[in-house]
């Protein structure tokens, strides 16, 4: 194995990335965001020689993962936020 990122880890990271950006959107601008992306990925897709059906799967396929990192990335934000706020003892 060559030295360097893998694809699937390439992959990961360019996921990783468009879930940072989107995370931090407000709520009414992700969605043009996750069409942008994935628009993006078609593209990419079919100018690797695939069929339009399968550029479509891998898209559907991607997006559904970033929009899971995206809630996973929210969660994580949100109980550090918790673990940070001062207690109400009384």
């Amino acid at each position: 194995m060559s030295q360097g990122k893998s694809n699937g880890d390439a992959i990961a990271e360019a996921i990783h990335q468009r879930a940072t950006v989107i995370v931090q959107l407000p709520p009414e601008r992700r969605e043009a965001r996750y069409q942008d992306f994935r628009a993006a990925y078609v593209e990419a897709v079919l100018n690797m020689g695939a069929s339009r059906q399968v550029a479509e799967e891998h898209a559907a396929k991607m997006e559904e993962f970033t929009r899971s990192l995206v809630r996973i990335i929210e969660q994580a934000a949100a109980a550090e936020t918790a673990e940070h706020k001062p207690r109400d003892f009384a």
